[in-house]
This record gives structure tokens, C-alpha cells and sequence, in this order.
């Protein structure tokens, strides 16, 4: 009978973080540098439970390492151009960029709350800027055609 002691557990628990500290070396992980890597560290506070609005979000990314921040459609459409250049240029000061985005678009519920998600993703695509407006209003619209 094979039994465990602190000493084989703390043996094998080493020899399995040193597997993972040298594989990651190896195989290209994520300690990648950033000019490596096709992605980015993206905090995406709700998903992980961190209660938060998109500029809390933006110094939380800053302070602990992130590379980017979830876009809040929400958030962005209820704010105009000039305040949407200003947190452009709070995100470029503080080294974050834009990462995942979503769209208030519910498909999980009756044909009437996709419908009226529908309506509404016109206006969500428009706060996005750049390549991510030309995508988004070209989805929205191809879609409510």
C-alpha cells in the first residue's frame, strides 16, 4: 500500500511547479512579451466578479498588469465623442488598450427579447470607434435586414 507523506506530497507538488514554470518557457506561454504574443491580457471584470465601472476597470487593468479592458457597450454608448476621445487618451497614458467586447444581444430567452435586442444593437455598435464601428454597424446591420 503506497502512502502519502508531507515530504512526497511537497516533493511531487515541486516537481509539478517546476513542469509548469519550465513548460511555459518552452512552449511559448502566456510570459510571453506583449510584441510575441497575438492577444492580449484582457481584464474582463464582470466575468471574474470584480464589481466595477469601465474607468475602474481601466485603472484595475493599469495597477495590476493588464494589457487591456472589456469594452461595456452600455457604458460607451451613454457617453458622447469628446468623452470617449478622453478616455482614449486616459487608456493610451496609463498603457491599456481595448480587448473583448460584447453586444446586448439576448438569444437565449423568446423570439420578442432578440427582437428588441435587435433594435437596440444599431446604437450599441455606434460607440465603438474605428475598425471596431465599422464592424459592429456592418453586423447590425446585415443582421436587422
Amino acid at each position: 500500500m503506497n502512502q502519502s507523506n508531507r515530504r512526497s506530497f511537497l516533493l511531487s507538488a515541486g516537481s509539478v511547479a517546476a513542469g509548469f514554470f519550465f513548460a511555459d518557457r518552452s512552449t511559448g506561454g502566456v510570459n510571453r512579451s506583449p510584441t510575441e504574443r497575438k492577444f492580449t491580457l484582457d481584464l474582463t471584470w464582470g466575468a471574474i466578479g470584480v464589481n466595477a465601472n469601465q474607468r475602474q476597470a481601466i485603472e484595475y487593468a493599469a495597477t495590476y498588469g493588464f494589457e487591456s479592458v472589456y469594452a461595456d457597450p452600455g457604458y460607451l454608448a451613454s457617453i458622447d465623442d469628446s468623452q470617449r476621445a478622453n478616455l482614449a487618451a486616459v487608456m493610451k497614458d496609463r498603457g491599456v488598450q481595448w480587448g473583448a467586447a460584447g453586444l446586448p444581444l439576448n438569444f437565449r430567452q423568446d423570439e420578442a427579447a432578440f427582437r428588441e435586442g435587435l433594435k437596440a444593437l444599431p446604437n450599441s455598435a455606434r460607440a465603438f470607434s474605428g475598425q471596431w464601428r465599422r464592424t459592429c454597424q456592418y453586423m447590425a446591420e446585415s443582421v436587422t435586414q
